[in-house]
């Protein structure tokens, strides 16, 4: 038997489904994992470092928009910014303060085709970058939003206040006037809950977690369609969804938190087709062995999805890659993770050349970036 187990409170799920209908959860039935190697040919390794005084606490978000990385650090309150291409470390963005061109504090940020950056101030400002300089703010807007996108047309507001509750949506599109486009989600919920993650854009589609009404909305940018997909558990039992991860215009996972404690966690329900429901109980990428404890992200091409590591977790990273024994299977604790691989192998002399360029990079390096080439 093979096992993969992550600890988790958390419903995570897998979906194939265009249907407008609710779908159901299943939270009675239960595998053992899903491989990521579905969806994935390769895997990669990056090194990323910067000066010493540039500050990295925590990593709260990121982008990636023509070959360029955008790290939100919200421990410092600044955006650091690699170039991919040369594996290099161009400018941060540090601008704190509470004067013109100045933001208070960073709750979202975007980056548009053209490389402009754009942060949103919580309930001040708009504000934007180019190439680390200064562009242009919105003060008149007085925003006071969970979460924020900019769109070609404006922004993209998650249960925003003041007189856009007159929509009674819990998601709009404005103008950069403040005018509203276009309304889209189910009921506003007047309740404080914020997932991982709110958006997440393929091509001209940005998909939506409308968190508290269980739907993940598809609204298209150039056409301005809007649908959506609603999740049921099968028990009616009631649920937030925390996180979501696009994997292309039809397959998604869902990380879901039940209210019910008579739930059993770390499932991940998989959709295929509409036809059948089949769940799992976390998921890896055989092709290296490396565990995915969360979601990766996209870069903005499509070709490859990406997690980040920082400094801090190397040394219990590096333990990882030393004490695991691919050719038997193994397993190992981990960070307070337990991973289990029972009778899975992977070929040594592979796993061993992923070793050694990713200690590489430990040694000489403050991010980790591994990358998960797409099919």
């Amino acid at each position: 038997m093979r096992k993969f187990i992550i600890p988790l409170s958390l419903i995570i799920a897998f979906f194939s489904c265009k249907e407008s209908d609710p779908m159901l959860i299943d939270s009675s039935k239960k595998s053992d994992y899903f491989d990521l190697a579905t969806y994935y040919q390769a895997t990669d390794y990056i090194g990323l470092s910067f000066p010493d005084s540039v500050p990295l606490v925590r990593i709260f978000s990121s982008k990636i928009k023509n070959n360029k990385l955008y790290i939100h650090d919200n421990g410092t309150n600044q955006i650091l910014v690699f170039d991919l291409k040369n594996e290099s470390y161009l400018y941060s963005i540090s601008e704190i303060g509470e004067g013109p061109e100045e933001y208070k504090t960073i709750n979202n940020f975007d980056v548009d085709e053209n490389n402009i950056l754009y942060i949103y101030d919580y309930g001040r400002k708009v504000i934007s970058f180019k190439d680390g300089q200064f562009q242009k703010e919105w003060n008149d807007l007085k925003l006071h939003v969970r979460g924020f996108q900019k769109t070609v047309n404006g922004f993209l507001l998650i249960s925003p206040d003041n007189g856009y509750k007159l929509n009674k949506k819990p998601i709009i599109e404005i103008d950069e006037n403040g005018k509203v486009l276009h309304s889209m989600g189910g009921e506003l919920v007047e309740k404080l809950a914020i997932p991982i993650k709110y958006f997440q854009r393929i091509g001209n589609s940005i998909y939506i977690n409308d968190m508290l009404n269980t739907n993940i909305v598809n609204f298209n940018v150039e056409t301005g369609k809007i649908d959506s997909t609603k999740f049921n558990l099968k028990n009616n039992s009631n649920f937030s969804l925390i996180d979501f991860w696009q994997i292309n215009s039809d397959d998604f996972f869902l990380m879901i938190v039940p209210t019910s404690t008579e739930l059993e966690a770390g499932l991940i329900p998989y959709f295929k087709e509409n036809k059948f429901v089949s769940n799992y109980s976390s998921f890896l990428c055989s092709l290296d062995l490396i565990a995915m404890s969360s979601f990766p992200t996209n870069d903005d091409k499509g070709e490859y999805d990406y997690t980040l590591m920082t400094e801090e977790f190397f040394p219990s990273f590096e333990d990882y890659l030393t004490n695991i024994t691919v050719e038997k299977g193994g397993s190992l604790e981990l960070d307070g993770h337990h991973y289990i691989f029972e009778d899975y192998k992977l070929e040594k002399e592979k796993f061993d050349a992923n070793r050694g360029k990713i200690q590489g990079i430990l040694t000489n390096n403050k991010i980790l970036m591994r990358k998960y080439i797409r099919k």
